[in-house]
């Protein structure tokens, strides 16, 4: 997964948005649906699939760590 996952996180850009339907538009960070890779996003990229989200970010993470302990020796 670690060859699939890195192009799907470098495709997410966090952004910070105010939602319309919140009274008092405060600022939120995150995600807009329709810039997320439909891999992590519902068919119809109205909403996010964020244990989706969250595996890619395991994997790339754990790969990171393998390639630093090569690194270290």
């Amino acid at each position: 997964m670690p060859d699939e996952a890195e192009p799907l996180i470098g495709a997410l850009t966090p952004r910070t948005f105010r939602a319309k339907q919140d009274a008092l538009r405060r600022s939120r960070a995150g995600f807009i649906a329709d810039e997320v890779p439909s891999l992590l996003s519902t068919s119809g990229k109205d909403a996010l699939y964020l244990d989706g989200i969250l595996s890619v970010l395991v994997a790339v993470v754990k790969d990171l760590r393998r390639q630093l302990a090569e690194v270290r020796g």
